[in-house]
């Protein structure tokens, strides 16, 4: 009983003293909080959440994924080709009514189109489950204009810190999404992409060699004496083996290139038919050199931009990883150019030492006189662990406000 009164006691004594202290608050402790209006607040971004696994077995489209078809049918041939739609492959989303996803699949790419059609902003977690691999991650953005011809939009492509999974996981990547806003994600896993490229340089080389063998069996073998290598750095767990193997394997690549320059200007009969092989050579050593790029945090960019002083041509190099890369040049390769069309400056920008967490940025104008570029690509070099690597990496559709060119587009 004694104990049952003592605690009736207190909760009236704490209630009468919370009334005394509100009587006896300042003016300033009683005003309310101000109320401020809607209108002049940011307005708040949804969070959503898309799901692409692309290790189940394919589906159908449900309804909600197939009315963003028209969208994307509006769009050029070349932004339609960027998300390598193989086959369908299971897409989730959250919440309803929020995002449109559709996702595809083939051997070596994912892509993940998501469109935000609320009229509200979009915090999108975009979550992944991709094969063993290494992969690059591109995303390309734009804001249809049902006013404007889809190819007078100008997107442009940026590249995203690729990632290493020895098994099947999960990869996610966050992005905001402006109401009306498509986006297209592109994991193409590259270890995948050398050992294709590289069987298809062989293809290549067999059919050389039917009527040129002289020219073909010398770079046969220059290939086939860094196999191993070529494995190592497709399959390979140790992270120093697989650079090592990088380095093997680009050499190899670069003295079948001097093999076949040198073969095709004894024989210039033989340059016409030398053509396939020289195009999947350049794909077998653009895969292989981007496969490094991602074991050592390289991401490179390029942007255009057009006014009325010409082209603009914006590289840069990010240093992700966590070693140092030496001997870093960022230039226009100019051989991506037509003819008549130079850079300036003329020379490449050179930095001595590009550590991790830094990067390196050059802009450079295109002089036209009367063709004008579809596309360019930048060169961009650098060495690392003692070898040197190149990465070609290619702009997006160059879109000019005057006329309108036929848009063009690669498989890189």
């Amino acid at each position: 009983m004694w104990r049952r009164a003592r605690l009736v006691l207190s909760t009236l004594l704490l209630v009468v003293g919370a009334a005394f202290w509100r009587q006896t608050a300042s003016p300033a402790e009683q005003t309310p909080a101000p109320v401020v209006s809607p209108l002049t607040q940011p307005e708040p971004a949804l969070s959503a959440q898309v799901w692409v696994d692309s290790t189940q077995n394919t589906v159908s489209s449900t309804g909600a994924s197939n009315s963003i078809a028209p969208a994307l049918d509006d769009l050029t041939t070349a932004w339609a080709a960027y998300g390598d739609q193989t086959s369908e492959c299971i897409c989730k989303s959250s919440p309803a009514g929020t995002l449109q996803p559709r996702a595809f699949h083939s051997r070596t790419v994912v892509s993940a189109v998501v469109s935000n059609i609320s009229s509200h902003p979009v915090k999108l977690k975009l979550q992944t489950v991709l094969p063993a691999g290494t992969y690059t991650i591109d995303q390309l953005s734009f804001v249809p204009n049902a006013s404007t011809p889809a190819g007078s939009q100008s997107p442009q492509v940026q590249r995203l810190q690729g990632t290493v999974l020895r098994r099947t996981g999960k990869v996610t990547k966050w992005v905001d999404l402006q109401p009306g806003q498509i986006s297209v994600y592109r994991f193409v896993n590259r270890a995948g992409r050398a050992i294709q490229s590289f069987r298809e340089l062989l293809a290549a080389l067999h059919q050389l060699a039917i009527h040129h063998p002289a020219i073909a069996r010398p770079m046969r073998r220059a290939l086939l004496h860094d196999h191993e290598d070529l494995l190592r750095l497709a399959y390979g767990h140790s992270h120093e083996g697989r650079l090592r193997a990088m380095h093997s394997v680009l050499l190899a690549g670069a003295q079948a290139e001097s093999l076949e320059l040198n073969m095709t200007a004894h024989h210039p009969h033989a340059r016409v038919a030398a053509r396939s092989v020289r195009h999947t050579m350049t794909a077998y050593m653009d895969n292989v050199a981007r496969v490094g790029a991602v074991l050592l945090g390289l991401v490179p960019q390029i942007t255009t931009t057009v006014d009325h002083n010409g082209v603009s041509v914006n590289i840069a190099l990010e240093n992700t990883g966590s070693r140092s890369v030496y001997g870093v040049k960022l230039a226009v390769h100019t051989s991506s150019l037509p003819d008549g069309v130079k850079p300036t400056p003329g020379d490449a920008d050179y930095f001595g030492v590009l550590r991790p967490g830094q990067s390196a940025a050059s802009v450079f104008k295109l002089t036209c006189a009367s063709n004008r570029p579809d596309q360019v690509a930048a060169d961009v070099s650098y060495i690392a662990g003692g070898g040197p690597a190149q990465l070609l990496p290619l702009s997006w559709h160059i879109t000019y406000p005057a006329a309108q060119k036929t848009a063009s587009t690669s498989t890189r």
